[in-house]
């Protein structure tokens, strides 16, 4: 049978070097607790934190706030070109004239002309549930608010000089003297025409919403889309003189 041949006196003082060697058990839980403690965020490092995600949100909100309202800008523009389609088909079917803003003998108007047979949308039927006109090209998407009970529930407007005496002025495309410059439809609100009152005089023009960054989006004669490059918007009477021709081009159809 195997013995130690180890004094018994070493071999306590060799268990009991080990047992002084050894960390106890109170001091590896201080080291525990001294880590964390440094580990951990102070009051003033979560308050710099927080200073800075708030720098960087109040930074970030207006650049999203112009994203969302380009995104907008652009569908409205995109409803403009669908209306100018339509249009553009309802001419070809009606010897070259544009309709006109309204039609009081058969109480009818300038959108219910196209929007069923060449949109292959109804405004009556959407008027009837008139949450149904959102995302539809009666309502441009920066519009958020649906207009009076009392008005048409649609935010673009004709361009009344279409027909400015009484509903019979008929005006063909190709009789538009500068039809890249002539505004044929436009932002509006509350109303289904835009028109300046040549024999009253008056300063401005009507109906006009300028609701894209202060401008409005306009459809031209020639059925291109565009958002209206300055503002405000003056009639042709009221304009600065270095302007005006602009302007009669804009709201005239025979001015070139």
């Amino acid at each position: 049978m195997w013995r130690s041949t180890l004094p018994l006196r070493a071999v306590f003082s060799a268990t009991d070097a080990f047992r002084a060697s050894a960390p106890s058990r109170s001091s590896v839980v201080g080291r525990q607790a001294q880590k964390s403690a440094t580990d951990a965020f102070t009051l003033i490092e979560l308050l710099v934190v927080i200073a800075i995600i708030a720098i960087l949100a109040a930074l970030l909100t207006p650049a999203l706030g112009r994203a969302r309202e380009s995104a907008r800008s652009a569908g409205c523009l995109n409803n403009l070109r669908q209306w100018g389609m339509a249009i553009n088909l309802y001419a070809q079917d009606s010897d070259d004239f544009l309709p006109l803003h309204n039609y009081p003998a058969i109480n009818s108007n300038w959108f219910q002309k196209v929007d069923t047979r060449y949109l292959g949308v109804s405004y009556p039927d959407l008027w009837a549930h008139r949450e149904r006109m959102r995302g539809t090209v009666f309502l441009c998407p920066s519009q958020t608010t649906l207009p009076p009970i009392d008005r048409p529930a649609l935010t673009y407007a004709i361009n009344k000089e279409l027909d400015y005496d009484l509903y019979t002025n008929e005006v063909r495309i190709s009789s538009l003297a500068n039809p890249a410059a002539y505004c044929l439809l436009s932002d509006s609100w509350r109303d289904i025409k835009i028109y300046h009152d040549m024999r009253e005089k008056l300063t401005e023009w009507t109906g006009i919403d300028s609701r894209h960054g202060g401008f409005p989006n306009m459809l031209y004669g020639d059925f291109h889309a565009a958002r209206f490059p300055l503002k405000p918007i003056w009639g042709f009477s009221d304009a600065p003189a270095e302007l005006r021709p602009f302007y009669r081009r804009l709201w005239m159809a025979n001015e070139r």
